[in-house]
């Protein structure tokens, strides 16, 4: 029992620690209806999936083929121009890294509140300390990127194609979500991490199987 709430919690505190979209405290309509899930969430991993993409990309050519079906995946997709989407790119790798550094700090700060933890007996859920107050400012801060980052690429690239590209990340980003399990309904405060699964990378067409 106490390793089961211990489990809970610290899911509780790295759902925090990976920023993702927390509930407002408003209770669902109902249990079998889809959460909306806002654009920054489903930029957040388009984005790093460009980056992704990037780095294949980079292996691509020190391995002496050509990078580019990883590096213009998204591009052909969208239809963009070079230019249009070499805003959309240089976004996403800024972003993503930044991004990044800011989760780096989030780990440090759950990796030390596990260690406080270690070894104290949880005698029951209404005993548990709260999460660290560090990670909801890192949150905000990592919200506060994203929505600039998205605002900004969106006003570069024009409302057509700023159109395009958001519903192309709604299409291939949006999950749904499943009915809530007992379980779930009991860590109903616990946000969702779930990422979208992403796409397969594609693959060179010189490369083999």
């Amino acid at each position: 029992m106490k390793r089961s709430l211990f489990s809970i919690f610290m899911v509780a505190v790295l759902s925090l620690a990976a920023f993702a979209q927390q509930n407002s405290g408003a209770a669902h309509a109902s249990a079998m209806q889809p959460r909306i899930v806002p654009m920054e969430f489903l930029y957040r991993h388009f984005f790093a999936h460009v980056a992704q993409l990037e780095q294949e990309a980079n292996s691509a050519d020190r391995a002496g083929q050509n990078g580019t079906a990883y590096r213009n995946y998204y591009q052909k997709q969208l239809g963009f121009s070079d230019i249009e989407f070499s805003r959309v790119r240089s976004t996403a790798l800024e972003t993503h890294n930044e991004v990044e550094q800011i989760d780096a700090k989030a780990r440090d700060i759950v990796r030390a509140f596990r260690e406080q933890l270690a070894g104290r007996e949880i005698l029951g859920q209404a005993a548990l300390p709260p999460p660290p107050t560090e990670l909801k400012e890192l949150k905000k801060e990592r919200d506060a990127l994203m929505s600039a980052a998205i605002g900004k690429l969106k006003t570069s690239l024009g409302t057509d194609a700023a159109a395009r590209l958001d519903s192309m990340v709604a299409a291939k980003f949006t999950v749904q979500e499943k009915p809530q399990t007992a379980l779930a309904q009991t860590a109903e405060h616990t946000p969702n991490l779930s990422a979208p699964a992403l796409e397969r990378v594609p693959r060179l067409p010189d490369s083999k199987q």
